[in-house]
C-alpha cells in the first residue's frame, strides 16, 4: 500500500493500532479545486495524441483536422497549457512565428494512465 501512494504522488499512509479497534490506516490525497487541477478534457487528450515531437501551430491544426483557429486555440492549445500538458519550445516569445509545442512530463504522465485505462 505504502508504494502505491509512493507511486501516485501521495503520502504514505498512516497506521494506528489499538487494542480494542485493531488497525487503522488513513490514507491521504492532497485537497484540489477545479482552479488549481483544470480538468483534462477530450480536447487536450486528442492533441497529445497527435503531437509528435516538436510541432508548430498549423500542422497540429492540420493533423487534428480543425480549420478554426480561434476554436483550436481556446480549446486545444490554452487548456492544454493552462494544465502543462504541453510546453512551448520558446516559451519567452509565445507569439513567435518559430514556436513548437511539445508533450510535457504531466502530458506523457496523462497518456500512460490513458494508456493503462485501456489496457485493464
Amino acid at each position: 500500500m505504502v508504494q502505491k501512494c509512493l507511486d501516485s504522488g501521495l503520502p504514505s499512509p498512516f497506521w494506528k493500532s489499538d487494542p480494542k479497534l485493531g488497525v487503522t490506516v488513513t490514507f491521504s490525497t492532497p485537497e484540489v479545486t477545479p482552479e488549481v487541477t483544470p480538468e483534462v478534457t477530450p480536447e487536450v487528450i486528442k492533441l497529445l495524441k497527435h503531437l509528435t515531437g516538436e510541432m508548430n501551430w498549423g500542422d497540429l491544426q492540420e493533423v487534428i483536422g480543425l480549420r478554426d483557429a480561434e476554436h483550436f486555440r481556446k480549446s486545444y492549445i490554452i487548456p492544454a497549457l493552462e494544465i502543462k500538458a504541453i510546453e512551448m519550445t520558446i516559451p519567452e516569445k509565445p507569439t513567435s512565428s518559430k514556436q513548437k509545442y511539445r508533450i510535457s512530463s504531466v502530458g506523457e504522465r496523462i497518456l500512460a494512465g490513458l494508456a493503462n485505462n485501456n489496457a485493464g
